[in-house]
């Protein structure tokens, strides 16, 4: 065999190697990295959110612009009231979807501290004043009306198959999940905050995994408040 032959030789193996390896699924990777980066928005929004829910006139401004927002109960429960991702695994709104947002209390019982991104919640917004919520467009806060950035609809907008959540005991929520985030870096779970960090030691890693075409990639949130991606769970 000349050099020509054996230069021909490598090369067809380098193609047969290339074709046999499994092809890159690019939107999973974005679904990926848009629920790690905005996983980290709420942690540092949380730490930098100069808002303090302690007494009424730390509340002058929040008030306004949100006039149903119970003052006095955001006071007294200011404790369930962070930034938090909330995973939209059921089938009510966007499937496979999340919202960053701080739930409130109101004066009407549905809306009280309901658990959703509804009207009157403080819902995050992205770099184009697009609000991160792939819950419901139209009872939702007036900025957010015909307002809910792509990007937070993982399922519509990347074609994602599935999203599991594999959470530490009293995480598990009934077709949802969240993560909170407090201005210590503390980490939350449930439908009420539960620290994710147990107070006899480490209660175990939040796992988001997203599934599309029969690979999946995870997200990972550690009790210690490190956020990471993975291919091999948590």
């Amino acid at each position: 065999m000349n050099l020509l032959e054996l230069l021909l030789a490598f090369v067809l193996l380098a193609i047969a190697f290339a074709f046999s390896l499994p092809s890159q699924n690019q939107s999973l990777f974005i679904a990926q990295r848009t629920l790690l980066h905005q996983l980290q928005n709420a942690q540092i929004l949380a730490l930098t959110d100069e808002r303090h829910f302690t007494h009424t006139a730390q509340l002058d401004s929040v008030s306004v612009r949100y006039p149903s927002i119970n003052v006095r109960k955001l006071i007294a429960h200011s404790k369930n009231a962070l930034w938090q991702v909330q995973l939209h695994i059921g089938k009510m709104y966007a499937t496979s979807s999340f919202s960053l947002y701080i739930d409130t209390p109101r004066d009407s019982l549905s809306t009280d501290f309901d658990s959703r991104p509804m009207a009157g919640d403080i819902i995050a917004m992205d770099g184009a004043r697009q609000c991160i919520s792939g819950y419901n467009n139209t009872n939702t806060s007036f900025d957010c009306k015909n307002n809910l950035s792509i990007h937070a609809r993982l399922g519509e907008n990347l074609g994602l198959e599935s999203m599991e959540i594999f959470s530490p005991s009293g995480c598990g929520e009934r077709e949802s999940g969240r993560v909170y985030f407090d201005h210590l870096g503390f980490v939350y779970c449930a439908k009420v905050p539960l620290e994710l960090q147990g107070a006899h030691g480490v209660r175990g890693a939040y796992e988001v995994r997203l599934s599309k075409k029969g690979v999946s990639k995870s997200v990972c949130v550690l009790p210690q408040g490190k956020i990471l991606g993975s291919l091999n769970g948590c």
